[in-house]
């Protein structure tokens, strides 16, 4: 072997080993925050021809958007160029990305078609358009021309025999809200009907929830979207009971600050679960919809929150490879809690505490005070902790608050929650009201919660009243929160979101 091929092995082995992983190990792929175009508003049905001509506005920009992902270069080592990690070799799309959610079960029949079974031979590739199959012959050629695994989201309707099926609508037919995975050589290989919809009186429920899973050179991946997110099934079911460890999100997600922002929680789902997490989101900014994210089991590769730009945003971005892990031992939570010498019962309210509502629940909180210190609140059987090092800045108040209850505002689920979080302003009463706005910095924080439900850990930063995440805090298997060094800018609110699942339906 030569000098030059001696420096080359010497330089691929040190890139093989950058950032932790083996070059081999890693595999890039994209996401794509799209500003849809919405149809015109309407209260009778538009024609099929005019339902397709209002998706391909979106989807000719989605192409343009795949193309670039599989074109893109990654340069793993300036100096040779020419090794790189090519373009990107999945790419998600968000919910509604075709035509929006301003719709009816009337108006929205002419966007939908007839998706088969992936083991139907009807799944095979289409690069040429058929009749009331065009969105997805398009999707097909897309997957065919930049070599990538797609997934997008659609409208899907099957047909019913109401004198067979009980469950079947008086239209005769099934409405479903359905994501759709083509591989590299154009063929469906699976599709997933979302079981836990969201005000969305145009679709239906499935009758059961469906486990979908798909196979891919760079790992097993599984499928849900949007306010699957927030329950059991089919998220726990894929992840605890199927070991799948990649995980294909397509949403169209309402901020619902504090706590459940898109790029907060949905880090906090990657985290909690050491998974990669795909979450491509729509972009409509004046309705509080935006944040696509990357994220892997060390936070985020790559995000997007930008609630002043109304355009789209393309991420593509390098995660680890995982496999999947055996079946886990879901008769308990996996985590032992460390209480910290909490008081679970018989805890005096102090005189500093007071109660305050957050996205509609009553949560008790104490104020914190001082550059350090230490404060403990309970609520019904759950207590929590922090221990606290910061720079204090007068004109920023700070609560540390605690909720155990089921909160039944656009949704019914149960929650236990611990959060330190930024009030509006210096007045107490604002404490739990919206704000992207803070000047504090902490250097130091650990947060404990007695919660035996499954905890998602989430930090938010701000950044000139923009929301912001960071990868300088730990979550440990034991349910413990901690910022070990400076946060790169002040924080907004650092919370342990516990659901509790048996308790969903109590």
């Amino acid at each position: 072997m030569d000098v030059s091929n001696v420096l080359i092995f010497c330089l691929v082995s040190l890139i093989n080993h950058a950032n932790g992983y083996n070059y081999l190990d890693i595999v890039k792929v994209a996401v794509y925050e799209h500003n849809v175009t919405l149809p015109p508003f309407t209260v009778i049905p538009v024609t099929r021809d005019e339902a397709v001509r209002n998706m391909m506005e979106n989807l000719k920009v989605i192409e343009y958007q795949a193309k670039k992902a599989s074109d893109q270069m990654l340069k793993v080592f300036p100096v040779i160029e020419r090794i790189t990690i090519r373009g990107a070799k999945l790419l998600v799309l968000p919910e509604d990305g075709l035509y929006g959610y301003l719709f009816t079960r009337r108006t929205i029949y002419p966007y939908l078609e007839q998706i088969p079974d992936p083991k139907d031979p009807a799944s095979t590739p289409c690069p040429t358009s058929r009749a009331g199959s065009e969105v997805q012959c398009f999707l097909s050629r897309l997957a065919m021309e930049t070599a990538m695994f797609i997934v997008a989201n659609m409208g899907d309707k099957q047909p019913c025999n109401k004198s067979i099926d009980t469950h079947c609508p008086l239209d005769g037919h099934y409405q479903y809200n359905t994501d759709v995975i083509y591989n590299p050589s154009g063929k469906l290989i699976a599709k997933y009907h979302k079981y836990n919809l969201f005000y969305e009186p145009a679709f239906d429920v499935p009758n059961e929830p469906e486990i979908v899973t798909f196979e891919t050179p760079f790992g097993l991946f599984g499928v849900f979207t949007c306010f699957d997110i927030l329950f059991h099934d089919p998220p726990i079911e894929l992840i605890q009971n199927k070991g799948v460890r990649n995980i294909v999100f397509p949403t169209a997600w309402f901020d619902a600050l504090p706590h459940l922002s898109a790029v907060g929680f949905h880090s906090a789902f990657a985290v909690k679960w050491e998974i990669n997490l795909l979450a491509a989101n729509i972009h409509h900014p004046k309705q509080n919809a935006q944040g696509s994210g990357i994220y892997s089991i060390d936070g985020f590769t790559a995000y997007t929150y930008d609630n002043k730009d109304q355009n789209g945003r393309l991420l593509v971005s390098s995660i680890p490879i995982l496999k999947s892990k055996p079946k886990a031992d879901n008769s308990q939570n996996r985590f032992l809690r460390v209480h910290d010498g909490l008081k679970t019962s018989n805890y005096q309210v102090s005189d500093s505490e007071f109660k305050a509502p957050v996205f509609h629940d009553i949560y008790d909180f104490v104020l914190v005070s001082g550059d350090y210190g230490k404060r403990e609140i309970c609520q019904k059987d759950l207590c929590c902790s922090i221990v606290y090092n910061r720079t204090e800045n007068k004109n920023d108040l700070y609560a540390f608050g605690a909720f155990d209850g089921l909160h039944t505002y656009q949704g019914t689920y149960y929650l236990q929650v611990c959060t330190l979080l930024k009030c509006q302003n210096t007045n107490f009463k604002s404490c739990g009201v919206d704000t992207t706005y803070a000047a504090t910095t902490f250097e130091y924080l650990k947060m404990t919660s007695t919660s035996n439900g499954y905890i998602y850990p989430e930090v938010m930063l701000s950044n000139n009243g923009m929301l912001e995440l960071s990868n300088r805090w730990n979550f440990t298997k034991d349910g413990v929160l901690s910022v070990i060094e400076n946060l790169e800018n002040p924080l907004l609110s650092a919370s342990l979101i516990s659901r509790v699942y048996s308790k969903d339906k109590v």
